[in-house]
């Protein structure tokens, strides 16, 4: 398991919040290529899919997600 001061330190990290982006679309690609896979497939499509929640899980990615929109919508915004 993954010490909770680790996962802290990650995300106050923009860069940790892009790579479990990157996982998260990644997934849904996944996703949407079941419609069209054979039943071996799907099989291993499927185990992708785990892992990738797995990931996101561990990483707390909704919550990251959902921190780091708070803070940008919080700051004020620049003018062009």
């Amino acid at each position: 398991m993954i010490h909770l001061k680790t996962l802290e330190r990650l995300h106050n990290s923009s860069d940790f919040l892009q790579f479990l982006e990157y996982l998260a679309q990644s997934r849904e690609r996944y996703i949407a290529c079941m419609h069209e896979a054979s039943t071996e497939a799907i099989q291993q499509i499927s185990g992708r899919i785990l892992a990738i929640d797995e990931v996101l899980q561990l990483g707390e990615y909704e919550k990251l997600k959902s921190n780091w929109e708070r803070l940008l919508a919080s700051q004020p915004q620049e003018k062009a």
